[in-house]
């Protein structure tokens, strides 16, 4: 019986060519994906929830536990997308939160 031989590939150690990409389809697909993305803003004074991460979760909370916590007012914007935010009773948080980890609270 005899074995396959093994195809050979590259030499180890030496990388392999970058395929060249048509000139149209990578604006294509930066169209497309900014077509889709969904842009966050909020202005000061604005109510917003704070997505749940692991360091603010509880330790008994298990699966079924809350995914968003607040509201919270922002207070500050630092630069776009990175907002200082206080809860309702004026206690500021320590560290600012990105727009990704925030959406609108409405009342």
């Amino acid at each position: 019986m005899r074995r396959a031989q093994a195809q050979p590939g590259p030499p180890r150690g030496k990388k392999r060519e970058r395929r060249a990409t048509p000139d149209g389809l990578q604006s294509q697909v930066a169209k497309y994906y900014n077509q889709r993305v969904r842009h966050r803003s909020f202005l000061p004074g604005d109510l917003v929830l704070r997505k749940v991460t692991l360091s603010t979760k509880e330790p008994n909370a298990g699966k079924l536990g809350p995914t968003w916590e607040g509201p919270y007012k922002v207070i500050k914007v630092s630069r776009p997308g990175t907002y200082w935010l206080e809860d309702l009773e004026g206690k500021a948080l320590s560290h600012p939160w990105n727009a990704e980890h925030l959406k609108k609270y409405y009342q």
